[in-house]
């Protein structure tokens, strides 16, 4: 029934375009966009329908919640830090919004240009004006460049928390495998990771023992948070999940199989 809308086989009658949508015949807008949505993270569309589609994924991963987690720990220990990064971003993209508005104008100058183009004074003053814009959004997007990289090699210190915090929220989530009643949110666990860095207990001068002193403290909020809404039954077993994927180099040659029964 959407395959024509996704194809948009459009019918012009007089002034207007009309699209077949089972068994009526509607008016289509230009500005109309269809958007599906469904809680399957792999849904089965078939060849035809998935080359009409745009398909977006919004489940978390592993990388993208460690690059949330750590914007979550620079706004507790650097704000500061933080908002330079914002900063330099949307400089950059106004940099190059620029450049691409640059590039637009020149090409239709070249497209509308009449006669010799070397004798157009008008298109080779656009053409020289462009060229030192050009040089100048060039110049500061290196600068740019350079000091990002240097606010990223201070950001890099905070990122190994920000890691172990993305492990645990995917320890916790693996627990649905064991119960479909043990469903963890991400909203819950920000909270949950928020209040381990405001807590005074974990408070440090040095940044290298306070990371160390966090994680180790996320772990153990984690074990309490999470062993609160387990079956008695079934706190030994999260814990030594969470010991496992928090530090399997702690583990002998083949001890973990012995565990689990391998």
């Amino acid at each position: 029934m959407l395959y024509p809308l996704a194809r948009r086989d459009l019918q012009h009658e007089g002034a207007r375009y009309v699209v077949p949508v089972g068994d009526k015949t509607l008016d289509f807008s230009e500005t109309f966009r269809m958007v599906l949505v469904t809680r399957n993270p792999e849904p089965m569309l078939p060849p035809d329908a998935s080359s009409l589609v745009t398909e977006i994924n919004f489940t978390i991963t592993k990388s993208g919640l460690e690059g949330q987690l750590l914007g979550v720990v620079l706004n507790a220990e650097q704000p500061e830090l933080e908002k330079q990064k914002s900063a330099m971003l949307a400089q950059e993209e106004e940099y190059k919004v620029e450049l691409a508005g640059l590039e637009k104008n020149l090409l239709e100058a070249l497209s509308t240009a009449e006669g010799d183009l070397l004798q157009n004074v008008a298109l080779i003053d656009t053409l020289t004006s462009t060229k030192e814009a050009a040089s100048k959004i060039a110049a500061a997007l290196q600068e740019s460049g350079k000091a990002s990289e240097e606010i990223d090699r201070q950001r890099e210190v905070y990122r190994g928390f920000a890691k172990d915090g993305s492990k645990v929220f995917f320890l916790m989530s693996q627990l649905e495998n064991v119960n479909p009643m043990y469903k963890f949110s991400l909203a819950s666990f920000i909270k949950l990771f928020g209040g381990v860095l405001s807590d005074p207990a974990n408070a440090n001068g040095d940044v290298k023992k306070r990371l160390g002193m966090l994680s180790a403290a996320l772990e153990v909020s984690a074990l309490y948070f999470v062993g609160r809404a387990l079956f008695k039954a079934d706190r030994p077993m999260f814990a030594l999940h969470l010991v496992h994927g928090m530090k399997a180099d702690a583990f002998e040659e083949n001890e973990w199989e012995a565990f689990i029964g391998r």
